[in-house]
């Protein structure tokens, strides 16, 4: 009889060999061919790598919006934490960056679970959208997600649409907004879904 513990590692080997020759696979057979460009207009943008600099040696997480600043020149970026959610970490999610890429300011940890959609809108109000909720076994996403924020520049809150922690449970309650717009008459235009 194998011991419990050669056992498990012969398992696990087995199991890693078993799914890296799946995805090889897999990937070669769902591989797309050379595809021509649309057309033949120049790109007039230019990647730069590397150019915001987050602080502390913190890693970019999934990027859920970025939006130009009122003044034209600075950066707006709503991204999760370092990771795909936000749920029980302590990082900000909304960030602003200078023209040369440096962190100006950042606000919101702990309000948010994933969010997924910014606007500045007119007057430099900061709208973001929480597109997750809780999920019945994570309290630490409890009373949060489902909603529409509304910050100054700053980082205070100043209005929050739908009712946190409660998706699709009536005409007052959103469920997994997605992006947010403020026309200039003050409409205010949700993405709900």
């Amino acid at each position: 009889m194998t011991p419990p513990r050669a056992w498990l590692t012969t398992l696990t080997v087995g199991l890693a060999v078993a799914l890296g020759a799946l995805a090889g696979t897999t990937g070669r057979a769902i591989a797309q061919p050379d595809i021509a460009p649309q057309n033949d207009a120049p790109n007039p943008y230019t990647t730069i790598d590397d150019w915001a600099t987050l602080p502390g040696g913190r890693q970019w997480g999934s990027t859920g919006g970025v939006d130009m600043d009122r003044d034209g020149s600075h950066v707006w970026v709503v991204e999760r934490c370092g990771a795909n959610s936000c749920a029980g970490r302590d990082l900000d999610p909304v960030l602003r960056f200078d023209p040369a890429g440096q962190l100006v300011s950042s606000f919101g940890a702990g309000l948010m679970i994933q969010p997924h959609g910014l606007h500045i809108d007119h007057d430099g109000y900061v709208w973001i959208t929480d597109a997750q909720g809780p999920d019945g076994q994570d309290p630490r996403r409890d009373g949060k997600g489902h909603v529409v924020m509304k910050f100054s520049p700053e980082g205070e809150l100043l209005m929050t649409l739908g009712t946190p922690g409660v998706g699709a449970a009536g005409t007052d309650t959103l469920d997994q907004p997605c992006d947010v717009v403020v026309a200039t008459d003050g409409t205010i235009y949700v993405a709900d879904g």
